[in-house]
């Protein structure tokens, strides 16, 4: 998959990934880099990530 940064240098997470990773407008991310890799990790506390997983399985 690909995605285009934009002049402000904003990109938009995909409908599809927001969706499986029950992702809300105004999450909090950590980025990290380690060469030319740049990884998002949603800053949620583990409990509160769960609990959506667990929300996302019985739907």
């Amino acid at each position: 998959m690909t995605i285009t940064m934009d002049e402000k240098g904003m990109i938009k997470i995909p409908d599809k990934i927001r969706e499986e990773l029950c992702l809300k407008a105004g999450e909090i991310f950590e980025i990290k880099t380690e060469g030319k890799k740049i990884t998002l990790l949603p800053s949620i506390k583990p409990e509160d990530f769960i609990e959506r997983m667990e929300g996302k399985l019985k739907s």
